[in-house]
């Protein structure tokens, strides 16, 4: 890894969330920052374009990775056709950045990702470990500092759904909407609305549109959010216990988050 200073970058916001990255100087290239997958991978174009030499299984190294004012050499990506992804989305996809990425980021940067602000930065943390914040009320800044747990790569965030709670929910950037259970939406007995696909951890998925009277990680709170009812025991299979949900972007959008995964916290301010 090679650091320069830390600047912000801009990033886009369409529905899910986009970092310009240059790949072996070339670029940028729009890659969806998906903290709900544990790949990262690049379109066989965007390897053509980067000079990326494709070995067997459809793996390449990258010489470098530039986000912003940062760089890291030698990481592995995979390449792979995202058609399919593309057209859930509706518009073009460059690749992914998912958690394998942010496995190189988590003992030397908080990454801040300022939705209002349309900015990520990453942000060096001292060099050792602050204690976590597990009671909110002495969370710094006036905000909500909340403890999660790193399970095989995978965030699952403590989330209060309808006052009740907590729930497991997986933090996953790479989804434009919140996601509960079906089990959770039976508990609460929230209504059923239009069917639609959705985007799961590996395929998409049936789901059908509901809302909860309040969504909260800690004391950052939504109310009146929609939500997709959609089986999340796929990603259960992946993580320690049960997924009762994903938290996604329509409610992350509203907030400033911090990721710091060495000291397994997230800040919302």
């Amino acid at each position: 890894m090679e650091q320069r200073n830390n600047l912000e970058v801009e990033i886009r916001i369409d529905g899910v969330l986009y970092v310009p990255a240059f790949i072996n100087e070339a670029g940028p290239f729009w890659l969806l920052l998906d903290t709900g997958c544990t790949g990262c991978s690049v379109t066989p174009e965007v390897a053509r374009r980067a000079g990326m030499e494709v070995r067997d299984g459809g793996v390449a190294y990258l010489r470098r990775l530039t986000i912003g004012s940062v760089s890291w050499n030698d990481i592995m990506f995979g390449v792979s056709d995202e058609r399919a992804v593309t057209g859930l989305l509706g518009h073009q996809v460059d690749g992914f950045l998912g958690n394998g990425f942010l496995h190189h980021v988590r003992e030397q940067f908080e990454l801040e990702i300022d939705y209002p602000r349309r900015s990520l930065a990453f942000r060096e943390i001292a060099p050792q470990p602050e204690p976590i914040f597990a009671d909110i009320e002495r969370c710094p800044q006036a905000a909500s500092c909340v403890p999660v747990q790193l399970e095989n790569w995978y965030t699952i965030v403590p989330v209060h759904v309808n006052g009740q709670g907590p729930y497991r929910f997986l933090l996953d950037t790479g989804a434009g909407t919140c996601v509960v259970s079906p089990q959770v939406a039976q508990w609460f007995s929230l209504p059923e609305g239009d069917w639609v696909k959705a985007k799961g951890v590996v395929r998409s998925l049936e789901a059908y549109r509901s809302f909860v009277s309040r969504l909260s990680v800690g004391r950052a709170t939504c109310e009146n959010l929609e939500v997709l009812v959609m089986d999340c025991s796929e990603v259960s299979g992946y993580v320690r216990d049960r997924v009762d949900g994903y938290v996604g972007n329509a409610f992350l959008q509203h907030f400033a988050v911090t990721l710091n995964y060495r000291d397994k916290r997230i800040l919302l301010r």
